[in-house]
């Protein structure tokens, strides 16, 4: 049997569709392993973010209620951090406290932003700041309390 050069032809393009074919899915699979790996460091990531701002949660409402930490700061602290895990706690009554200490204090001057302001004036603020804490004192150390008891809080496995 004579094979003939059209035939040497046709062996020849289907070898080179082969490899061609082959080259693609080659690329294919090593994409789809770097998007793989890249959704498993991002999923370990946000794990540790999570992770993170728990215990800062726990350690946050602890201070509270051992009176170590200013509750206004602790509660502009806490409303920021469930905003990142968990906003619609805001919504219910038993953590409700620490979004209205952040709208109770939203317009007084931080960090930074202290130093250019008059002392006169923000000693004034100070004297707003500290009756609004010695006035929501009890609703914030439950707050503290119920946040500790959350099973966000408590949660042993994955989210």
């Amino acid at each position: 049997m004579a094979t003939s050069i059209n035939d040497w032809l046709l062996i020849l393009l289907g070898l080179i569709a082969i490899a061609g074919l082959s080259l693609i899915v080659r690329r294919q699979v090593i994409t789809l392993r770097r998007e793989k790996n890249l959704q498993k460091a991002l999923q370990t990531k946000a794990e540790a973010t999570h992770t993170h701002i728990v215990k800062s949660l726990k350690i946050l409402a602890r201070c509270i209620i051992a009176e170590q930490v200013e509750y206004s700061e602790a509660c502009i602290r806490i409303k920021v951090l469930l905003d990142n895990i968990a906003p619609e706690l805001h919504q219910q009554a038993d953590y409700a406290i620490f979004n209205s200490i952040y709208d109770a204090t939203a317009h007084m001057p931080t960090h930074e932003a202290r130093k250019s302001v008059d002392r006169r004036f923000l000693f004034k603020l100070d004297k707003q700041r500290w009756q609004l804490e010695t006035e929501k004192e009890a609703a914030i150390k439950q707050g503290a309390r119920n946040l500790l008891k959350h099973p966000l809080l408590n949660a042993t496995a994955a989210h």
